[in-house]
């Protein structure tokens, strides 16, 4: 199943996220903050690992499931 996952990276991905598109349903719209970007993909593990390999420079706002499960897994990568 696809779904929408939106997620924000900071201010310093602005010009990567410019010349950079990682899925063909990609959209990306700066704010203050930063950049907000969507995607309509399957959740799986690699999507996971994709979100968490921006590290602190990335917020997951939707799904609340997702965000929970990202949060999650930085929990476990503090220990």
């Amino acid at each position: 199943d696809l779904g929408l996952v939106k997620f924000r990276l900071t201010p310093k991905w602005r010009a990567f996220v410019r010349t950079h598109l990682w899925h063909a349903s990609q959209e990306a719209v700066e704010d203050d903050a930063g950049v907000i970007i969507t995607m309509k993909v399957a959740r799986c593990p690699e999507l996971v690992t994709f979100l968490l390999g921006f590290g602190p420079d990335c917020e997951v706002l939707e799904p609340p499931k997702l965000r929970d499960e990202i949060a999650a897994a930085a929990v476990q990568l503090a220990k």
